[in-house]
């Protein structure tokens, strides 16, 4: 997955020129470097069609997407951030793959669906 294209920058972000992009992304990720690691999922979707997530450690969004690509875990399509609620964990065999909800049921005991809806698996 090395050659997989990267994903489009954030409708808010729209720089002017490259030399612009790059100092936008160093200065977030200095800002992310300040927050502590804590676990996040990562999902991912194309035409409203779900291509799974991913849990990983990360300081903030960009590291996790940077987390990913080095990994060439990344499946395609755009990506939403999800921190984990304070103090959740999960078990290292279970970090940096694609998990099915029914994973996501055995590690943390619940799975919620984005308006807060808890999912029956």
């Amino acid at each position: 997955m090395p050659n997989a294209p990267l994903p489009p920058l954030p409708k808010d972000v729209e720089p002017q020129t490259l030399e612009a992009a790059v100092d936008s992304l160093k200065a977030r990720v200095a800002r992310e470097a300040t927050q502590p690691v804590h676990l996040m999922f990562v999902a991912f979707a194309e035409e409203g069609r779900s291509l799974g997530g991913i849990l990983v450690h990360a300081h903030g969004p960009v590291d996790a997407l940077m987390q990913v690509f080095e990994r060439e875990l990344y499946p395609g399509g755009e990506a939403a951030f999800m921190d984990a609620p304070k103090g959740e964990t999960a078990p290292e065999s279970e970090m940096y793959k694609l998990p099915l909800r029914a994973d996501l049921k055995r590690i943390f005991g619940h799975v919620y669906d984005g308006e807060g809806n808890e999912l029956d698996v």
